[in-house]
């Protein structure tokens, strides 16, 4: 997936627009929150290093570039309705970003981006660990009027993982069988259906607002 850092106009100031965002992020949050005080200069030195960590790393950097833009997203189309809106309509638009429904979905929008990214970021380096399952090479089957038979497909095995097939998870190697017990369907459909009862216990145990 292309993302908007890293298009080939912007792609020589990639690294430079992740430096400056990760250092503008850890600033401003250094400085609203004051942890050592009003030593700004502290601050500074926090926020530079925690810049250049994240600048030398490509995983974190990729992470960043990939997530920026849809947050960029979200805030403009929330802006846009909030100007649309406003167009017809009175309405105390501090009033309601304060309201706890908007927190709870614009956490929920947030954590997809995070989870896309984590995917995106991770996605292809999971897979390659996962060792111990076949890997198709399509192989296609001619009829005799010399068109592909669909569905045939001859598998051969390669040592590397095939998408849709399960890993063992009792190898003689540690790091395989946990990523293949993490990566496994069962456990990420659990995960998820705990995430979605989570949801569901929160938004019906908030009260009812009339």
């Amino acid at each position: 997936m292309v993302s908007f850092l890293g298009t080939e106009l912007l792609g020589a100031f990639s690294m430079l627009f992740t430096f400056l965002l990760v250092y503008g992020i850890v600033w401003g949050l250094l400085t609203f929150r004051k942890p050592f005080g009003d030593s700004k200069g502290l601050y500074s030195i926090v926020s530079l290093m925690m810049a250049f960590l994240v600048v030398i790393s490509n995983t974190a950097r990729m992470f960043i570039e990939f997530i920026t833009p849809w947050f960029l997203a979200l805030a403009i189309f929330c802006f846009l309705i909030i100007i649309v809106v406003s167009m017809f309509a009175d309405v105390d638009w501090l009033k309601v970003i304060s309201m706890s429904n908007v927190h709870t979905w614009i956490i929920i929008l947030a954590m997809i981006i995070l989870l896309a990214g984590l995917a995106y970021t991770f996605g292809q380096t999971a897979l390659t660990a996962q060792t111990g399952t076949p890997t198709p090479d399509v192989v296609p089957v001619y009829d005799e009027n010399g068109d592909i038979v669909p569905g045939d497909v001859v598998y051969t095995d390669s040592g590397l993982p095939m998408p849709g097939r399960v890993g063992p998870t009792s190898t003689g190697n540690f790091q395989t069988n946990l990523v293949n017990t993490i990566v496994h369907p069962k456990v990420l459909g659990l995960a998820l259906i705990f995430l979605l009862s989570a949801l569901v216990v929160y938004f019906l145990s908030k009260p009812a607002s009339i």
